[in-house]
C-alpha cells in the first residue's frame, strides 16, 4: 500500500471550520479505465467505489473558497503483457487512492443560480497493485480551471461544470526492487491537459445527485537504466513508462450536513 500524504485531510479539516460554509459527504460507483500506449495495449477496466467529501464557501458574490476530497478503491480487469517476454496476459489490478483540491472561485450570482470561475490546486496519490510482488505508486500535482453553476444556498436547481487539469509533477515509484532488480530509479512521466466535468440535479435542501468524469492523462516518461542480476528472467536495461490515460465516469450521491 502507498504511503498516503495526510494534505487533503488537512485541507478539509481546515475549510471545515470556516463558518458559513456547505459541508457535503457522498458515494457512488465509477467506471475505471487505464490504457497504456504498447504493443500489446495494456488496459485495465471495471467498477471502483468512491466516497467524496467537500466544503465551499457561501458568500454570494466576489471571491470565494472551496475545497474537496475523494477515496477510491476497486479491483478492475487486467489486460497486457509479461514484462519478460511481453506475452499477452489477462488477470487482475487492485487500486487504492485519495485525492484533495483547494480552490480559489470568483463568484457571481443571479436567477437563483451561483457561477463560479475556478482556480485549484489538486495532489493524488493511488496505489497499482498488478501482481503480489509488483505494484506502482504515483504523486501527481496539478493545476484545475473550470467553471461551475450550482443553485442559492438551501434551492432545488442545476449543478454542473467543466474544467481542464494539468498535471505539472508526477512521480512515479515502479518498485523494480520488488522483481529483484539492484536499483529502483524514479520515472516522471509527464502531463498532459486534460478534461474534467460533472452535471447534476440538487432535490432538495439536503440531497443531490451528480453524474461525473474526472481523468489524468500521461505522456511518456524518459527511459532510466534498471540493473538485474545475471540469474534474472529481466535483463538490465532501459526502462520507462509508457504514456498512459486514466478516464473515471461514476454517478453519486451527495447529502449537505449544513
Amino acid at each position: 500500500m502507498s504511503r498516503i500524504s495526510p494534505w487533503w485531510i488537512l485541507t478539509l479539516v481546515l475549510a471545515m471550520s470556516s463558518a458559513r460554509a456547505e459541508l457535503t459527504v457522498g458515494g457512488g460507483v465509477e467506471y475505471f479505465d487505464w490504457r497504456e500506449d504498447t504493443q500489446p495495449e495494456v488496459k485495465e477496466t471495471g467498477p471502483i467505489f468512491g466516497f467524496h467529501f467537500g466544503w465551499i464557501s457561501e458568500a454570494p458574490t466576489g471571491l470565494a473558497f472551496g475545497a474537496k476530497a475523494r477515496v477510491w478503491l476497486g479491483t478492475v480487469d487486467y489486460e497486457g503483457a509479461l514484462l519478460a517476454t511481453n506475452a499477452p496476459v489477462t488477470g487482475t489490478t487492485d487500486y487504492f487512492g485519495v485525492s484533495g483540491e483547494s480552490q480559489l472561485r470568483a463568484r457571481g450570482s443571479g436567477g437563483g443560480q451561483r457561477f463560479d470561475h475556478l482556480l485549484a490546486l489538486g495532489l493524488d496519490q493511488w496505489d497499482r497493485q498488478l501482481t503480489r510482488d509488483q505494484s506502482e505508486q504515483y504523486t501527481a500535482v496539478s493545476v484545475r480551471l473550470g467553471f461551475e453553476t450550482m443553485p442559492e444556498s438551501g434551492c432545488r436547481g442545476l449543478l454542473a461544470g467543466l474544467g481542464v487539469r494539468y498535471p505539472f509533477y508526477i512521480h512515479e515509484n515502479a518498485n523494480f526492487d520488488d522483481i529483484g532488480a539492484e536499483n529502483n530509479p524514479s520515472l516522471r512521466p509527464k502531463g498532459r491537459v486534460s478534461p474534467t466535468a460533472h452535471l447534476g440535479f440538487q432535490i432538495n435542501k439536503t440531497m443531490r445527485v451528480l453524474a461525473y468524469y474526472e481523468t489524468f492523462w500521461l505522456d511518456d516518461s524518459d527511459f532510466l537504466f534498471v540493473r538485474f542480476p545475471s540469474q534474472s528472467s529481466l535483463p538490465s536495461g532501459f526502462y520507462y513508462q509508457p504514456a498512459s490515460d486514466m478516464n473515471v465516469v461514476g454517478v453519486r450521491f451527495e447529502m449537505r450536513l449544513r
